[in-house]
């Protein structure tokens, strides 16, 4: 993507997530139990937002093509763990081997109410049932309803240019 403005109906679907990727965002490990089997997809946190505070719940945006997608629709659970700055290398392990590696390479996990891994020490986890979906574009967005909440005194893990990045100490 170029410096400068795209509007309109020439917006593609390429300069937006090229946009987004310039964003710092805290990197998230969703998680899902499904058949007997811990599933994952790791995204940003653009992908997520607070739906309510009153009760508490997240909406989730994911691509309708997404095997994830499909399994976080059949199992009805997710959950939202958002990575600290110490799971550098547990992360790498996830998005270039995939779930099943992640999570025999790491016993950083126990499991929520629900039956989906969360991971200890992550900065937040949220344990949460799915409640409704609904498509938008090529993505599903869900909303979770938040069962329970575990966090740590961490710093998280940043995303941003195609780079996990750490945050600096001080303003």
């Amino acid at each position: 993507m170029t410096v400068g403005q795209i509007s309109g109906q020439n917006i593609l679907a390429d300069d937006f997530r090229s946009a987004l990727h310039q964003v710092p965002a805290a990197v998230v490990i969703l998680t899902t139990r499904l058949a007997g089997e811990d599933r994952a997809q790791t995204v940003t946190a653009t992908a997520i937002c607070a739906g309510s505070a009153e009760p508490p719940s997240l909406l989730i945006s994911l691509r309708e093509d997404a095997s994830f997608c499909r399994e976080l629709g059949e199992s009805g659970v997710v959950a939202v763990n958002f990575v600290a700055q110490e799971h550098h290398e547990m992360v790498r392990s996830f998005v270039e081997a995939g779930a099943a590696e992640g999570f025999a390479r790491s016993a950083c996990w126990r499991r929520g109410t629900t039956g989906a891994p969360l991971l200890n020490k992550s900065v937040v986890s949220m344990d949460c049932t799915l409640i409704h979906s609904q498509r938008q574009g090529a993505n599903i967005v869900y909303t979770a309803q938040v069962q329970t909440l575990h966090t740590a005194d961490a710093e998280g893990l940043l995303y941003r240019g195609g780079l996990l990045r750490r945050l600096e100490s001080g303003a």
